[in-house]
């Protein structure tokens, strides 16, 4: 008994001092409510603001307890998604406000949460997740000569598994945003003659951005040939099945060669190129292989590295979620994807032959206007 008051004492002798000197004394929780979805990806975006968060004492590498929608979470404060979130594991993100978000995982949809739903947020350890991101870091690969390659820096390849032919299929980052890598993208683009390009990793202002960078770009759009879009990954959402219907009859209704980005051309790229090898009859090593080829690209992350696992099941889930949960094989990978893009994309089984034959380069079509590119100032 005796303890406990002299803990009672200094308890308030600390609050009456932090009083006099005009300090207030630390936040135990945050109570703030869900007003936003990120309806590409399914992240959850509060009002609890990054001024709230320094308020309650917690940064990077903190441990905190966020209760969502009847769901208590421990979970780190991280900088990042990747590499620093398992792929299994929520994390706080503060972007100016606080974001609940997953690597691959929709949240919104995982916890059932729904706009308007109380959020708390609590302070548990300091620095508790601190060695777990040491030990996940990855150097991202920023100049040119720490790579072999033109293609490897630019992470600009063909992509000709399962029946889509040579030349037809092309993917990178993005070849017009004024990054450093981006006129190595650009020089590589117009070398494979590119004809039209799909950028499903947009901004609003994206499209423009490009067409002021690149004459080549911009007599692709001129010609109607530059798709814009973001098309997210959250696979099992309205969103996500809308705008990859938009991509899947662009390039039906466009001559190859074909060139898929987003800024990196690692996550939106990675999926949508994913569902064209399925279609066109790929197995699911060599849809892995390539999905896998932009994490060694940029981040060495190799056979054998703590992170190829999870890499891989990036892509696993969301073909596992494209099959209502049940797991995808080599057997029946073309047919799971079939049937999505019928039953859940909204395409017709007539326009997936088209696809099909476009991917194969049976199908082209041919007009003066497509050799206008042929004459472009590739700039």
């Amino acid at each position: 008994m005796r303890i406990k008051r002299c803990v009672v004492v200094v308890g308030m002798t600390l609050l009456v001092g932090m009083l006099l000197v005009g300090q207030s004394p630390p936040l135990t929780h945050i109570v703030g409510t869900v007003v936003a979805f990120d309806e590409a990806f399914g992240s959850v975006a509060t009002d609890v603001s990054s001024e709230d968060i320094q308020k309650l004492g917690a940064e990077v590498g903190d441990l905190v307890e966020v209760v969502l929608a009847g769901h208590v979470l421990e979970i780190p404060l991280v900088s990042d998604m990747f590499p620093y979130l398992p792929q299994s594991l929520p994390g706080l993100i503060v972007w100016g406000n606080a974001y609940i978000v997953g690597w691959y995982s929709n949240i919104a949809e995982q916890y059932g949460v729904s706009l308007g739903d109380e959020v708390i947020v609590r302070l548990l350890r300091k620095g508790a997740y601190l060695d777990e991101m040491a030990e996940r870091d990855v150097d991202q690969v920023e100049r040119r000569d720490e790579c072999t390659t033109d293609e490897e820096y630019a992470n600009f390849r063909e992509v000709s598994c399962g029946s889509i032919a040579s030349g037809v299929l092309f993917r990178s980052s993005h070849p017009a945003d004024g990054s450093e890598r981006s006129p190595f993208a650009h020089s590589l683009m117009v070398q494979a003659g590119v004809r039209t390009i799909i950028n499903v990793g947009a901004s609003w202002n994206d499209p423009q951005q490009a067409f002021d960078s690149s004459e080549y770009y911009q007599s692709c759009g001129a010609l109607g040939r530059v798709l814009a879009t973001n098309i997210g990954l959250a696979v099992t959402w309205d969103h996500f099945k809308t705008e990859l219907r938009r991509v899947l009859r662009f390039i039906i209704d466009n001559d190859p060669p074909y060139l898929i980005h987003c800024r990196i051309g690692q996550d939106r790229t990675g999926i949508a190129i994913a569902i064209l090898e399925a279609l066109a009859g790929a197995n699911l090593p060599n849809v892995i292989n390539d999905y896998a080829a932009t994490f060694e690209n940029y981040y060495e992350i190799r056979h054998g590295h703590m992170l190829y696992f999870e890499v891989v099941e990036q892509l696993l889930s969301k073909l596992r979620e494209m099959n209502g949960g049940s797991v995808v094989t080599s057997e029946n990978l073309q047919s799971v994807i079939k049937l999505y893009l019928t039953k859940e994309v909204g395409m017709s089984e007539s326009e997936l032959t088209l696809l099909q034959e476009r991917l194969s380069n049976v199908l082209s079509i041919q007009d003066d206007a497509s050799m206008m590119l042929a004459t472009a100032d590739v700039g």
